[in-house]
């Protein structure tokens, strides 16, 4: 996440939260971004050809029965400011902010296969344990892991337990036993 998606969110967040309605503000973001996805939307909206008003005009066509007023006029801002690309970003870190306040803790868990469901519920219950946390994840398989698993919490901490890692801890492990043997 960059600094200015952080912020973006940040103000939105503190909007929908005083006025009680985080959900709807998920909701209305979240279909926001499955139209934002559109590459040709998106390509637009990047042109330095398309004025500024034809983006708002179609900020309107899009939205402006489909989400709140608020939201439709924060569109028009990030647009003013050059910032529309951050749209996926903004929505991301609010669903982020909106999970932290209900006690929710979203995990990303990255392995080289999906992790079965006994497994994952273990994984979950321990970690509910220790954060005293709801914690929900978001999976991804990735061929760079030989096996084991790497979580990416939100605040940046990164607990590796994939086997890559667990080998290279295990020699330098041996290699420092040699040096003390010696």
């Amino acid at each position: 996440m960059t600094k200015a998606s952080t912020k973006y969110a940040g103000i939105l967040f503190f909007l929908a939260l005083k006025k009680q309605e985080l959900e709807t503000y998920l909701f209305q973001l979240q279909e926001i971004k499955k139209i934002t996805s559109n590459t040709h939307l998106q390509e637009a909206f990047a042109s330095p050809l398309v004025p500024l008003q034809a983006k708002k005009n179609v900020l309107e066509l899009l939205f402006k029965d489909k989400v709140k007023e608020e939201i439709l006029l924060f569109l028009k801002i990030l647009t003013e400011q050059k910032k529309i690309s951050l749209i996926t970003e903004v929505i991301e870190e609010f669903s982020i902010k909106m999970k932290k306040q209900m006690g929710i803790l979203s995990i990303k868990l990255i392995s080289a296969e999906k992790i079965d469901e006994e497994n994952k519920l273990l994984l979950q219950n321990k970690l509910e344990a220790k954060y005293n946390k709801k914690i929900e994840f978001y999976e991804e398989q990735s061929s760079k892991i030989i096996g084991g698993m790497i979580l990416l919490f939100p605040n940046g901490k990164i607990l590796d337990k994939s086997l890559k890692t667990c080998l290279e801890h295990l020699r330098k492990h041996l290699k420092k036993g040699k040096r003390h043997a010696a």
